[in-house]
């Protein structure tokens, strides 16, 4: 009867590991697309800018603080997760 049942736990417990890992990395992945995506974007506000030669600092504080608050909420959720973004 216990043989029995370890057969079907640990065959769970690996798929279940498995799923949180997958997760993990999704998460991690998504958060690094995110802040990339802001980033280039505020490079090509800075260019647009500079090419208008209006300096438009609001649109720039917009985009930094954008990208700040990501980097933070995905931080947050890879402790949640137990991952680190370096």
């Amino acid at each position: 009867m216990e043989k029995e049942q370890q057969n079907f736990i640990k065959p769970k417990l690996r798929q279940c590991k498995k799923m949180m890992r997958t997760r993990r990395n999704m998460v991690r992945k998504m958060g690094q697309l995110q802040t990339h995506a802001l980033t280039q974007l505020l490079k090509f506000s800075r260019i647009l800018i500079k090419d208008n030669n209006q300096i438009n600092h609001q649109l720039v504080k917009d985009l930094t603080m954008m990208i700040c608050l990501t980097a933070q909420k995905t931080q947050e959720s890879n402790k949640n997760t137990g991952t680190n973004l370096q």
